[in-house]
């Protein structure tokens, strides 16, 4: 086997080639083509195209898609030795095309690049819509003036009620107004050249919880008031999931769980301390939080209203009624008599009173035991009051008018009677304006409330008044 190898060639190495020997011989024809080029540049930067001939002499015509070039401001056409140029100076995006150089005997393709998409995110490439929603498709191209077609599974595409193509400089977008189920699928736009798709899903609403502001979604609440949670949907037909402290709740005594249009509400009707924590209602692709903090309520303080100083400061008889009286500012308040610091409790002939504000100590009947400081007292406030029991004082029962007049015969008993009002009232006795005591003939004597003066032998010196 003999070879012969030309590393690298060039148009000169066209010809005939032979391989001989002394008795035989073989011929090769080789002819060497330009092969085409093709080049890439960015608009508004110069570029060159460059051809080399054999002859240095050799005239060139520089042509674009087929059509001769000559000089012009915004190209140049240069030569130097074997090497011709053509010299674009602000190149713009429809220069893209095959460029020409050609001598009399011979032609060089310089061929500028083809229309090309511009690579795009995935997210442009794959959307989910949800229906009713815009649909856009959009990419770009190299050059502004090449044409596409849009198509779908591939259909073809025209612009119709509701989906429109529209092409603006290097961008062409594919626009339907109100995504529909049908709309799924897979889009594609071509030139001659490339292709880019899209994958379009669509797909229901989701349905969303509105947003709140944090007020409503931070709580504080008293124990024994009502916890009230609500959040409105943006579709009626939306189906929550009351939780707290991720445990799921229902209705139950004491626990509402409601819905009225597109408000779902969560109702706690008395707030317990253990009621604090973070609730939450939840849709399948939203939620929204509440933090509820139940604090002890504080009640304000039970003050007593101030008193007149003859209710405070009591003088009652003996066997009368002992009535105090005090207001309180709150009806619910709590209160405790005392007297004299030691605390009362109801029992025979004491009894304690309660209506709305006022609260009310009643003894039946005073003795003198019953004298002293008498205090009601709240957990906040004190009201006293001075109690001087007196003995009542002493008087007589009326007396028959033929009862104050008495005739007796000489010797005779002669009995004056009376009565009082206590038993234990002490009396005295006059004749005349005198003191009389008693004596072996004059008796003096007490039965309960009767007071009796007895003259056991009556005179006639005993004649008067008494």
């Amino acid at each position: 086997m003999r070879t012969l190898v030309v590393q690298s060639a060039e148009l000169t190495h066209s010809g005939m080639y032979r391989c001989t020997t002394m008795d035989d011989a073989m011929e090769f024809h080789v002819e060497i083509k330009d092969v085409e080029k093709t080049m890439s540049v960015e608009a508004d930067r110069p570029f060159e195209v460059q051809c080399e001939v054999t002859d240095p002499t050799a005239q060139v015509f520089w042509c674009k898609d087929g059509d001769k070039i000559l000089p012009q401001t915004e190209m140049e056409i240069q030569s130097d030795g074997t090497m011709r140029s053509c010299i674009v100076q602000s190149p713009e995006l429809f220069d893209s095309r095959l460029y020409n150089c050609e001598t009399s005997d011979d032609t060089v393709d310089i061929k500028a690049p083809s229309a090309r998409f511009s690579a795009l995110p995935d997210a442009e490439r794959n959307q989910s819509i949800e229906t009713g929603r815009p649909v856009l498709l959009q990419c770009e191209l190299s050059d502004p003036t090449a044409q596409v077609y849009w198509y779908k599974d591939g259909t073809k595409l025209l612009s119709q009620s509701g989906i429109k193509i529209q092409s603006y400089g290097n961008t062409r977008t594919l626009f339907i107004q109100s995504a529909e189920r049908s709309h799924d699928g897979t889009y594609e736009c071509t030139t001659s050249d490339d292709t880019i798709a899209f994958t379009l899903e669509i797909k229901d609403p989701s349905q969303k919880i509105l947003e709140l502001p944090p007020m409503e979604r931070n709580k504080s609440v008293e124990v024994g008031s009502p916890i009230v949670l609500q959040c409105e949907l943006s579709d009626s037909t939306g189906q929550v999931c009351w939780s707290k402290d991720d445990m799921k709740l229902f209705t139950k005594a004491g626990l509402d769980i409601q819905s009225e249009a597109n408000v779902r509400r969560l109702v706690v009707h008395s707030a317990e301390l253990s009621d604090s924590g973070l609730y939450c209602c939840s849709l399948a692709d939203d939620a929204i939080t509440f933090k509820v903090d139940i604090q002890a309520s504080i009640a304000p303080p039970v003050r007593f209203s101030a008193a007149p100083e003859i209710e405070r400061n009591k003088s009652i008889e003996a066997g009368c009624p002992i009535v105090l009286h005090c207001e309180l500012s709150d009806p619910s308040g709590q209160i405790c008599w005392y007297k004299d610091g030691i605390k009362l409790l109801p029992q025979y002939g004491i009894y304690f009173q309660s209506e709305g504000t006022m609260r009310t100590l009643v003894i039946q009947s005073a003795t003198f035991s019953c004298s002293g400081v008498y205090s009601c007292k709240t957990a906040d406030d004190i009201s006293e009051f001075y109690v001087d029991v007196k003995a009542a004082p002493v008087t007589f029962r009326e007396i028959p008018k033929e009862e104050l007049f008495k005739s007796v015969v000489e010797r005779d008993r002669l009995l004056m009677s009376c009565e009082v009002s206590r038993e234990d009232a002490t009396v005295q006795w006059y004749k005349d304006g005198f003191e009389m005591a008693p004596s072996d003939n004059v008796s003096v004597q007490a039965d309960g409330t009767v007071r009796m003066l007895i003259i056991h032998s009556a005179q006639l010196s005993d004649s008067g008044t008494y």
